[in-house]
């Protein structure tokens, strides 16, 4: 998949989720973060773009995961995220962090 496939695939996603899930996650998500966190996701987004997960410490698969935990531990499921959050929780960062409009 071309970094262009990437982003589309993810904006799409995106898109398709429910209006009060995204707000909602995303408060969560922006007042659980801290300021040191934010940055850096905002640093990691300016240098690799839509696949900054994918360059950060812990990256998908242990930051990523704890941030999908969070989500579900706080009423966020995979049902209501189409199925799975991990097509839908990087861009969710995104917003909550000030790098993806809402």
């Amino acid at each position: 998949m071309t970094d262009q496939e990437y982003e589309q695939f993810h904006n799409e996603k995106y898109a398709e989720l429910d209006t009060r899930f995204k707000i909602g996650a995303t408060k969560l998500l922006s007042k659980t973060l801290d300021e040191t966190t934010k940055q850096e996701i905002r640093d990691a987004h300016a240098k690799h773009g839509a696949k900054w997960i994918h360059s950060t410490p812990g990256g998908h698969f242990f930051f990523g995961m704890g941030i999908r935990n969070l989500l579900r531990q706080n009423g966020f499921t995979d049902a209501d995220a189409g199925g799975n959050l991990d097509d839908y929780y990087c861009q969710l960062l995104e917003v909550a962090v000030g790098v993806r409009q809402p």
